[in-house]
């Protein structure tokens, strides 16, 4: 399984989270956005998918951060936007109560996968 995962900060260097639920797994956690990839799908593909119908937003020249193995059978495409035009806007209420930003310093009960992303990044950008 491939998945792609967003690392969105604003200008206080927060990261967007969203709170997941009705998922059936760890509901109530928040992760990063992302989505799975569909068959024969770039990741570069699932991320403009990813933005456009679940955040509302579309991004500036995307370049791929990182991969990482969550497990034997799943890839997680990391990138980070930094820059984008629109209002960031939950259109997944389905599976999104919400978003919120984060300091890294302070973030809240996550998934393995986000919290895995995340230290990764940081130990990359620090």
């Amino acid at each position: 399984m491939e998945t792609v995962a967003i690392i969105l900060h604003d200008k206080a260097d927060r990261l967007l989270l969203g709170e997941r639920q009705h998922t059936g797994r760890r509901d109530g956690d928040w992760s990063l956005p992302g989505v799975s990839l569909r068959e024969r799908e770039l990741p570069e593909h699932a991320l403009a998918r990813c933005v456009r119908e679940e955040l509302n937003i579309e991004h500036a020249e995307p370049s791929l951060a990182f991969s990482v193995r969550e497990a034997l059978d799943t890839t997680l495409h990391v990138f980070v936007l930094d820059t984008w035009s629109g209002s960031i806007r939950n259109l997944n209420t389905r599976f999104c109560a919400g978003f919120d930003w984060f300091d890294v310093a302070a973030l809240p009960a996550m998934t393995p996968s986000s919290r895995l992303v995340i230290d990764s990044y940081v130990q990359r950008t620090t």
